[in-house]
């Protein structure tokens, strides 16, 4: 006989960084927090999503021009805009990682992130030291099926 695990609701945070390819003179970042959102909420963003419509995904071709070349990139992408909507997972990420170093520190300050680079999180420089202020309001949805494929970013 089998049991059907509980799942459970408590939020976890996972870091990633060791996991990813090194960037020159930078420190890598990456982490996912479980259980930001319910099985409902997901569902709701994949409904949105899935109602705007997915497009082919792009890259940054010659002079900075965004094509398609599926044979670098290969998946659906789907970009909303919504300021609201940002605001408000921005608030439920501060909230999952708020007391819990460094985690809070990588999202609030961008360690990696210099006052002299463009920073593609909404920030303020606050005598030389950057501070979130919220999320890019153009939320991107990626959507991988059955042969689809994305490479490592190279910054």
């Amino acid at each position: 006989m089998f049991r059907k695990r509980r799942r459970s609701n408590e939020t976890k945070i996972e870091d990633l960084s060791q996991h990813l390819i090194p960037i020159y003179n930078r420190a890598p970042c990456a982490f996912l927090i479980h259980n930001l959102f319910s099985s409902d909420e997901c569902a709701h963003l994949i409904r949105l999503a899935e109602e705007a419509g997915f497009d082919n995904a792009t890259v940054e071709g010659p002079g900075g021009k965004q094509i398609t070349c599926r044979d670098i990139r290969c998946c659906g992408r789907c970009m909303i805009d919504d300021v609201k909507l940002a605001d408000s997972i921005f608030e439920r990420v501060l909230n999952a990682v708020r007391g819990t170093q460094p985690f809070e520190e990588k999202v609030m300050h961008a360690p990696w992130v210099s006052s002299s680079s463009e920073a593609s999180a909404q920030v303020k420089f606050d005598e030389g030291r950057i501070t979130a202020v919220g999320l890019n309001e153009r939320l991107r949805f990626i959507k991988y099926t059955k042969g689809h494929f994305s490479p490592p970013t190279k910054t």
